[in-house]
């Protein structure tokens, strides 16, 4: 991706949080939502508390929204039957998963830029986790959805229709409390 693309994009998200723009969080925390399954409930148990996390990112979004939350040293805690990944030195954004199973948890979000709607599909699969230590893979999918809003995007700024990044990652747990 040229540095032209990336600067475009890294300012086409600055622009969508400094105008306000909205995210929205599909499916999460809604009212009668699927209870979680026992082995899900467990995963957010065992992750709960401070981690200090690594990871070897592949892909080609530009870093701006294709930042993996698996770098640094970061608060883990169940909430509402979701887990919350919050940055401690803000080194990347906070992250909202819902567990799936026992070993995967997933987010999908809309972000509306200028009327166009950017889509940000997540997965994070625990592939090994004791009480100390866990590693996975995560996985960010973002793609738009093609309106006459994008399309004009796509056409003065030169941005991608898609992009993907997936950062391989383990973690040390430094403490149970967040």
């Amino acid at each position: 991706m040229s540095v032209f693309v990336r600067a475009f994009l890294t300012g086409l998200v600055l622009l969508a949080v400094a105008c306000g723009d909205s995210t929205t969080n599909n499916g999460h925390g809604l009212e009668g939502e699927t209870p979680l399954s026992e082995e899900a409930a467990a995963l957010l148990g065992t992750m709960h508390g401070r981690w200090q996390l690594q990871h070897l990112v592949v892909g080609f979004c530009p870093q701006s929204i294709g930042r993996s939350p698996f770098m640094g040293e970061s608060r883990w805690q169940e909430d509402n039957g979701r887990l919350v990944m919050s940055p401690v030195h803000q080194n990347v954004a906070q992250l909202t998963l819902t567990p799936q199973t026992g070993e995967t948890l997933t987010q999908s979000d809309i972000l509306n830029i200028e009327g166009c709607q950017v889509h940000q599909d997540i997965t994070v699969t625990f592939k090994a986790r004791n009480g100390r230590y866990a590693q996975g893979v995560y996985a960010a999918h973002y793609y738009h959805d093609g309106s006459a809003a994008c399309a004009a995007l796509v056409e003065t700024h030169g941005i991608q229709d898609s992009c993907s990044v997936t950062a391989d990652w383990s973690g040390v747990k430094l403490s149970s409390a967040p």
